[in-house]
């Protein structure tokens, strides 16, 4: 079979002991071809030497300076997104923000799923809920999946869950910063106008559940009352 390619878009800012996590998930995965595209803005650590401490077979990394008036007024999220589709060379696109991680083996199962369903586009795998600290794989708990295919994505899966073919022109995440929170709910949105989202039964993701997360942070980051370091 032709092997399939994947890009693994990584946004990263100030969580400098999570995000060890969130590369090693990466490293460890089994499958054999991946990209990996990090795209930072850390102000509390360099991201170049962590990301030198695990063994990558193709890793672009890009930091980007941003000041708070920026940040105040910019999507950071869906810019950095929108750069990491800009840099993507896989068949496939997957996506992780720096406090969550990948199970074992979710990459190579999901490239299975599309070289084996060749009329698909977009996929997602179980999404598993944990408050631990630690890089932990839960075996019981709160799960985000669904058994049939998704027309309407709309804040029902996570980013982290999800992976689609590499599109030729990309779709954009969005960046207006009323809709940080939302940007990945957008996104499908917009993927979703021409390609259902099917289910791939393996599980995919670990989301940390956290007083700092995205949805609950983004009006801090905004207003700049949030502090440096996020963990």
């Amino acid at each position: 079979m032709n092997p399939v390619k994947v890009t693994c878009i990584l946004a990263s800012y100030n969580r400098p002991r999570w995000i060890r996590h969130a590369l090693k998930s990466i490293a460890d995965q089994d499958h054999p071809d991946i990209q990996l595209v990090v795209v930072d803005e850390s102000t509390s650590f360099d991201v170049r030497s962590t990301v030198s401490d695990f063994r990558f077979k193709e890793v672009d990394i890009h930091h980007f300076d941003v000041s708070r008036d920026e940040r105040a007024r910019q999507n950071r999220l869906g810019l950095n997104m929108n750069f990491g589709l800009s840099r993507a060379n896989g068949d496939l696109v997957s996506f992780l923000c720096d406090d969550d991680y990948y199970y074992p083996g979710w990459l190579s199962a999901a490239a299975r799923f599309f070289r084996e369903n060749p009329a698909i586009q977009a996929g997602f795998g179980i999404l598993r809920y944990s408050r631990d600290p630690g890089m932990v794989y839960p075996e019981a708990g709160k799960t985000r999946f669904f058994d049939g295919p998704v027309a309407n994505p709309f804040c029902v899966l996570d980013h982290n869950q999800v992976i689609h073919r590499r599109f030729q022109p990309a779709y954009a995440w969005p960046t207006d910063p009323a809709v940080m929170g939302d940007s990945d709910a957008h996104y499908f949105r917009s993927i979703s106008k021409n390609h259902v989202f099917h289910p791939i039964r393996v599980m995919a993701a670990v989301k940390r559940l956290h007083a700092k997360n995205l949805q609950r942070d983004h009006a801090a980051i905004r207003n700049g009352t949030a502090s440096e370091v996020r963990e």
